[in-house]
């Protein structure tokens, strides 16, 4: 399914992209926390995920992570919301052969 466009809200210095509603059938859910969330660029977002910058502004179009655009222009998504993607999906490592054993037979005396 191709991604959705993306709604923008605009508040006094920030600009909310992605959609107000989670896809459907998919919940996300915010826990409360003590800290204050820690801010991080697209660019710096792919690198700690190991991925694209356009695999992140996918994510951010579909409405599955959430950014904001501040002063400048740039977006910027929570670090603890692409850890959590992150560990959504997760590659995982693909499952090798089993090892065999090859019997050579030289009957050729």
């Amino acid at each position: 399914m191709p991604p959705l466009k993306s709604q923008s809200h605009r508040t006094k210095n920030t600009t909310t992209i992605g959609h107000d509603q989670p896809a459907k059938g998919k919940t996300m859910r915010r826990e409360p926390s003590i800290e204050p969330p820690v801010f991080m660029t697209v660019r710096e977002a792919a690198t700690r995920a190991k991925r694209s910058t356009s695999w992140i502004r996918e994510w951010i179009a579909c409405g599955q992570l959430h950014a904001e655009r501040r002063g400048g222009g740039r977006l910027y998504v929570d670090q603890a919301d692409v850890d959590e993607i992150v560990a959504k999906t997760a590659r995982r490592r693909p499952r090798l052969p089993v090892p065999y054993l090859r019997l050579v037979v030289d009957n050729t005396q």
